[in-house]
């Protein structure tokens, strides 16, 4: 008898300390407006939120390698009474069934993120007039989020784009030049991912170089050239017959991705990414830990665009 009384004690203290427990906080509702990009930088963000207590909703108006324009000339469709033309998101594998303003009926969002296509990102001119016809939009028809801007990043120093003599360098330059410069004329906060992978490659742990004695002409499907330190993708097999070896310098891979999720994470719910118990199985803990401490170190640098917590 005695040990079903203590039994019963525990279970009462038990029961009491749950019942006193706060109530988990909402879950945060995000809606991304982008492309591939978007997509990888919210790849790891449930599993990080989750991790530290947080829940995140996503939801997605994303189109793959589509611009500020493109975005915008299917909400100016949309407006014409052309639905068909508004319609350009998917919301699985087939054809596109729902227009950007589906996806904003399907919240309400706490926070809307857009962001520049990336073969476009460097060019301050694309982003005009389509970031403030957009914003204005998504002010009229989602009232009570807050918009941000996603900064994305450069590409790997290996991708075609830096033939003519431009560098990783200067393409971050030119996205944080324009990016800062939308923002501030849209008084939009940024999420500063591109800060975090530009910072990442001055590391010693996320310096990407080329493996000198990997022969491309010479490549077989069962091996890929050794890619330690990228952020990106890179070099991998073709998933289409027959095999080819083709380069992706833009997407990020999942360290890179983890990187995005890390400074996301830190931006929606203004909570260090440092310590957070969740990193991929791609990743060891070392990495985990980097990555997560330059991201730390971003959003610290960049408060002056993140939201205001006041």
């Amino acid at each position: 008898m005695k040990h079903f009384l203590r039994i019963f004690v525990l279970l009462l203290c038990a029961c009491s300390v749950l019942h006193a427990r706060p109530a988990a906080p909402p879950a945060l509702r995000l809606l991304t407006v982008g492309n591939s990009f978007a997509d990888n930088m919210v790849r790891f963000l449930p599993d990080l939120a989750e991790a530290a207590g947080r829940s995140v909703v996503i939801g997605r108006a994303n189109l793959s390698g589509c611009s500020l324009q493109t975005h915008w000339e299917a909400v100016e469709a949309g407006l014409v009474g052309n639905s068909e033309g508004a319609k350009i998101y998917s919301t699985g594998p087939g054809k596109p069934t729902r227009s950007l303003d589906d996806a904003l009926a399907s919240g309400p969002w706490d926070v809307i993120t857009i962001q520049q296509a990336s073969r476009l990102s460097d060019d301050a001119t694309s982003y005009r007039p389509y970031a403030s016809q957009l914003v204005a939009h998504l002010r009229k028809r989602s009232p009570g989020a807050a918009i941000a801007f996603h900064q994305t990043w450069a590409y790997r120093w290996d991708d075609p784009k830096y033939a003519n003599g431009a560098t990783p360098a200067k393409m971050h330059e030119d996205i944080r030049q324009a990016c800062r410069g939308v923002a501030r004329e849209l008084g939009l906060p940024i999420v500063p991912v591109g800060e975090a992978f530009h910072l990442a490659s001055q590391r010693p742990l996320w310096t990407y170089r080329a493996e000198p004695s990997f022969d491309l002409t010479q490549a077989t499907p069962d091996r890929l050239p050794v890619q330690d330190g990228s952020l990106h993708i890179g070099w991998r097999w073709s998933l289409k017959p027959p095999p080819r070896l083709v380069l992706d310098a833009h997407h990020a891979n999942p360290a890179g991705s983890y990187l995005a999720g890390c400074v996301l994470f830190g931006f929606l719910f203004a909570l260090s990414p440092t310590g957070n118990p969740f990193h991929p199985p791609e990743l060891t803990a070392e990495q985990a830990h980097s990555l997560q401490a330059i991201a730390a170190e971003v959003l610290e640098a960049n408060r002056e665009f993140l939201p205001s917590k006041s």
